[in-house]
């Protein structure tokens, strides 16, 4: 096993056992209201053009969060907010 496979792993183990940081519990939320693990700032607009990148729509990833229902992240989520793990 890797050094990345087993901080992965211990990772997914703290997460099972409901130690889930704030910041991951953000990005959570913000996927699943967005479909975007990172909000698109001006910058990231303008840093994209700059590349010669297409921009990114302001409106929701409908498909990425419809993906997300599906595999039961949603509830998951659900389930470690109502059990305090915010």
């Amino acid at each position: 096993m890797s050094m990345t496979e087993l901080m992965v792993e211990l990772k997914n183990e703290a997460s099972r056992k409901g130690e889930i940081p704030v910041t991951a519990m953000e990005v959570a939320e913000r996927l699943l209201h967005t479909g975007k693990a990172v909000p698109v700032t001006k910058s990231i607009m303008r840093t994209r053009e700059e590349l010669g990148l297409k921009s990114i729509p302001d409106s929701p990833n409908q498909e990425v969060i419809e993906l997300l229902e599906a595999v039961g992240f949603k509830k998951m989520v659900d389930e470690w907010k109502h059990e305090g793990r915010k």
